[in-house]
């Protein structure tokens, strides 16, 4: 009687402990690049009521192996939640999501400081390091707080590339510095002559700061492990500047974007909208056929992620 009563416990409580989760299937192996575990990992039997693909939870696709963190300038803010800040999106044709997101919302999860853009075709994009964020975005207002259930659910896609029109790039382990212009495309500044007189003299000197202005250096070093998310385009052999550029003349204070050659003069209202900073205006004497105006939020120019 004795032995069948102490089966009987042993039995109930290997029934009340915790199930473990393998992570040994996940391509990072359950841990975030630096090193901590992943939020994203939640057990089998998390209940996980919407999805953006209608899967199961351990349905949920992980990201791609080539989609990292940087590790040596990693978004580290605790940013609280914010309310009374209009979202940074195109309001009139934001497409909606699941917990309350419309494309082009910004948001992260309650243990990770990693932020993520929610785009058109319903999945998160990361941005891989501030640096790249504050291409995009002058400030951390504005981004929304969800669970780790809630971020896991939604797939993600990729990471999110340097703004057209802001740093110049290159990596370490090559000379070659690059003007980018819409969807991650790389050009192949030929010359120091070409690239000073498109960027001035802070191309490739001044404070190595991760917001843009006076003094600050425009060319920035990106981690190898991050160009792979670029492609390569024509090399700028000739002094025009590339799609995207903002540009302003000496003694004036029109600001214009280059598109196709010729420049389009920003509203003040369409620079606020478009989210364009001062700092990535570039100051130059070379003339171009006026374009069309820019007078409201331009999808093309403002959308972190080419999709659709």
């Amino acid at each position: 009687m004795f032995k069948r009563q102490f089966l009987w416990v042993l039995l109930s409580l290997a029934a009340c402990s915790p199930t473990s989760v393998d992570t040994s299937a996940f391509a990072d192996g359950g841990n975030r690049a630096d090193g901590e575990p992943s939020a994203d990992i939640q057990p089998a039997t998390t209940d996980v009521s919407v999805l953006v693909d209608q899967s199961s939870p351990q349905d949920i696709p992980r990201p791609p192996a080539d989609v990292v963190t940087s590790q040596d300038v990693p978004l580290v803010r605790d940013i609280p939640p914010v309310v009374d800040v209009p979202p940074p999106r195109d309001a009139d044709s934001a497409v909606r999501g699941p917990f309350g997101l419309f494309s082009g919302d910004l948001f992260r999860g309650e243990s990770s400081p990693t932020v993520y853009y929610f785009a058109r075709n319903g999945r998160r994009y990361v941005f891989p390091n501030e640096l790249t964020y504050l291409s995009w975005y002058p400030s951390f207002d504005g981004i929304r707080r969800l669970t780790d259930v809630q971020v896991a659910s939604i797939q993600i896609a990729g990471n999110i590339t340097i703004r057209p029109g802001t740093w110049l790039v290159k990596i370490t382990t090559d000379p070659k510095v690059y003007a980018i212009t819409p969807c991650g495309v790389l050009h192949w500044l030929q010359s120091e002559t070409v690239a000073l007189t498109l960027y001035g003299p802070t191309w490739n000197v001044g404070s190595p700061s991760a917001m843009p202005g006076p003094g600050v250096r425009r060319s920035r070093d990106v981690p190898d492990a991050f160009f792979v998310n670029y492609t390569i385009g024509v090399s700028i052999t000739t002094a025009i500047h590339l799609d995207g550029t903002l540009i302003r003349y000496p003694g004036r204070s029109e600001r214009y974007l280059i598109v196709a050659g010729r420049r389009r003069q920003i509203s003040t209202a369409a620079f606020v909208m478009n989210r364009f900073q001062e700092g990535f205006v570039v100051e130059t004497a070379i003339a171009y056929p006026d374009g069309p105006p820019v007078v409201s939020y331009e999808r093309e120019w403002s959308d972190p992620v080419c999709v659709p």
